[in-house]
């Protein structure tokens, strides 16, 4: 019999596989578990006992979340009761905010009604359910009898959980489609391992389809009539190289054999150490084959941030590539790999020495079109570390001017090498607040891009995320969270949760939303991206500076002054020297924490010194000056000297409005501040 509204699913197939019941506050979570199930699709051979509930087989779409803000009333609207009757399943979105949400309340009430409660599910964006202010709406823990009526003991919900140290978005999303599917958690997860299994060995096969294939390539045109023997001798052992390498690929994923896998627990990484493990000790007799396959593993443990193993490997590469003879090209070009890894690992100057020692021993005479653009990868390198140091940006950009030179010379024009390089010249371009310029640059990279991977393709959000920085550098606030987003989109569609480039983009996603107010939501993106940095095992990275200096801004404006003063303290002593372009705002963010907490002598000093400081990096009328004298002035009014504060708050909020605009949030505070004196 069915419950009171419940469609028959049998004779009238839903037309949504599941309805997202959510608040708006929690938009981006929405957003993503959105696209997660939609672009989900069960693994083959899976038997599906809620198949009736699902529009379709072959993915777990569409799903109903798209919903206007909602105007007070009674009822629900007559668009999401139809919505509502016609999903297979309701996801609720827990957090404080749903929680307190009528609306929210209503649609699970409602849904309970037309199908009853065995197709509710629950997911913990925010919030702790054992807190006095639950995150889980009331009405997600009322229990029904059979009769409708409310019964005394609460509802006890599973629910998936995405708050940092739970399951994780990954595991999320496969308990919430193992949910709608019907099936077990631990069948569904083993058959997603083994897709991704087959994947990644599809990927192989074709990245090793193309190495033979340029191997071969290599060593015919490399024949020559006047060297006739060495040639030939050189192409036999090109051959012999890609006939090991064939091998070696194959014996990998021998290695792995579904039939030797541990499920759930094999891993990307364990594949490849097993591979490691193959060249160091299967090939020892083959020093010119190990150091290729050395080589090509570094940049491959490079590419999925693995920089420890990456840097033992191409040391070893290298040390090889001397001992067989090989050419100074060969060595340049596993000297910009190890530039690389070490540059991501934050190691400036180490990175430096690596590109510094290609681009002083580089032959152009008898250089060929290979070893040109390893020369522009290192020049590029050495260009974007002195960037970085922000002391070097008229040289930084004349060396990416000599790049992009190169890149037209040498025939590499509207290639992947020029848009990257057109991308990293943008970054000492912006710090010169050459906007026009760096956005020129940016976007001919992007166009570039789009025109040889597409619109989506994972490199186009490199681009965007710069696109984005730059406009927030140029106070355009709604630009810079519109490319930021696009980004974010991009980025999540490609890699995994706590992949660093999003880790990148949660804390500048953060650092808008505590510029715009939204103080909360910015302190959850934030602690999940310091987090994750943490578990990365990049908390003592320079850019875990930026995360730390912004944390200690939203700890102040949430009045956790403790946690603030930390989070500054931590920032100050994790900058590698005194001349770090944000050592005067963590400063006087710091003594801004220090006065309300009651320590005012000792923050207006912190605050005073910061400010001393920003003429070195910021020019005046910059706002950094208007927060140094707001703070200046709340500390002036906690040491009771109102004569100074007055007139020092309203010099603060003229400069802020002067460069921020009146509906800048920093803007609206220091004029809170300035009324209240």
């Amino acid at each position: 019999m069915l419950k009171r509204g419940m469609t028959d699913t049998h004779t009238h197939p839903f037309r949504y596989a599941a309805f997202i019941s959510y608040s708006h506050s929690d938009e981006a979570a929405a957003g993503w578990l959105h696209r997660a199930l939609e672009g989900f699709k069960p693994p083959e051979g899976l038997a599906i006992p809620a198949k009736g509930a699902l529009p379709r087989a072959d993915k777990l779409a569409p799903v109903f979340r798209d919903r206007e803000e909602l105007a007070s009333g009674a009822d629900l609207p007559s668009l999401i009761t139809t919505a509502l009757e016609a999903s297979g399943a309701l996801i609720v979105l827990c957090s404080p905010r749903s929680a307190q949400s009528q609306w929210v309340n209503q649609e699970i009430r409602a849904f309970r009604d037309m199908h009853g409660d065995d197709r509710i599910f629950a997911l913990i964006v925010e919030g702790d359910p054992a807190d006095d202010i639950s995150c889980f709406p009331p009405a997600l823990l009322e229990k029904v009898g059979p009769d409708g009526a409310i019964l005394p003991e609460p509802r006890e919900p599973l629910a998936a959980d995405i708050r940092p140290g739970k399951d994780g978005k990954p595991l999320a999303k496969l308990k919430l489609a193992a949910g709608l599917m019907g099936v077990g958690l631990d069948d569904l997860a083993r058959r997603e391992d083994a897709r991704a299994r087959k994947r990644m060995m599809a990927v192989t096969a074709a990245s090793l389809t193309g190495m033979v294939f340029a191997a071969g390539l290599a060593a015919v045109a490399l024949l020559s009539r006047q060297e006739a023997v060495r040639q030939r001798a050189r192409a036999e052992t090109e051959a012999m190289t890609a006939t090991r390498t064939a091998e070696f690929m194959i014996d990998l994923f021998e290695v792995a054999d579904p039939s030797e896998a541990r499920g759930r627990e094999i891993t990307a990484k364990e594949i490849l150490d097993k591979g490691v493990a193959s060249i160091e000790t299967s090939l020892e007799g083959e020093p010119k084959v190990q150091a290729d396959l050395m080589h090509t593993m570094g940049r491959v443990y490079t590419g999925l941030g693995l920089n420890p193993d990456a840097e033992r490997l191409l040391t070893e590469a290298r040390q090889l590539k001397l001992d067989v003879g090989a050419t100074p090209f060969e060595i340049f070009e596993t000297d910009t790999a190890l530039g690389r890894v070490v540059f991501e690992r934050g190691e400036y100057e180490n990175a430096l020495a690596h590109y510094s020692s290609v681009l002083q021993n580089f032959d152009f005479q008898n250089a060929k079109s290979q070893d040109i653009k390893t020369y522009i990868q290192s020049l590029a390198g050495a260009a974007d570390v002195k960037a970085q140091s922000s002391d070097n940006l008229d040289e930084s950009a004349s060396d990416f001017e000599k790049a992009l030179s190169l890149i037209e010379r040498h025939s590499f024009l509207e290639s992947d090498l020029h848009a990257e390089t057109l991308l990293l010249y943008a970054r000492p371009l912006m710090l010169q607040e050459k906007f026009n310029e760096a956005e020129e640059s940016l976007l001919h990279s992007l166009e570039i891009l789009e025109n040889i991977h597409g619109a989506q393709h994972y490199l186009n959000s490199r681009v965007l995320h710069e696109i984005a920085t730059l406009r927030y550098f140029a106070s355009d606030m709604t630009g810079s969270i519109e490319y930021f987003e696009r980004a974010l989109q991009i980025l999540r569609t490609h890699l995994k949760p706590d992949h660093p480039d999003i880790v990148r983009a949660l804390n500048n996603i953060a650092r808008l939303k505590l510029e715009t107010g939204q103080i909360e939501a910015a302190y959850s993106d934030l602690s999940e991206a310091i987090e994750i940095q943490t578990q990365l095992g990049r908390d003592a990275h320079p850019e875990t500076v930026f995360f730390l200096n912004t944390m200690s801004v939203i700890q102040a404006e949430r009045q956790n002054y403790d946690d603030a003063i930390e989070a500054a303290n931590k920032a100050i002593n994790l900058q590698k020297d005194a001349s770090h372009r944000l050592s005067g705002p963590m400063k006087f963010n710091l003594g801004r924490a220090l006065c309300a907490a009651g320590k005012s002598e000792e923050g207006l000093s912190s605050i005073r010194d910061g400010r001393a400081e920003l003429s070195d990096y910021y020019p005046d009328g910059n706002w950094r000056y208007g927060a140094a004298d707001e703070f200046e002035s709340i500390c002036l009014a906690k040491l009771s000297n109102a004569a100074d504060a007055k007139p020092l708050s309203e010099k603060g909020l003229t400069t802020l409005q002067t460069a921020l605009g009146d509906d800048h949030y920093f803007t609206r505070r220091a004029k809170r501040w300035m009324d209240s004196l």
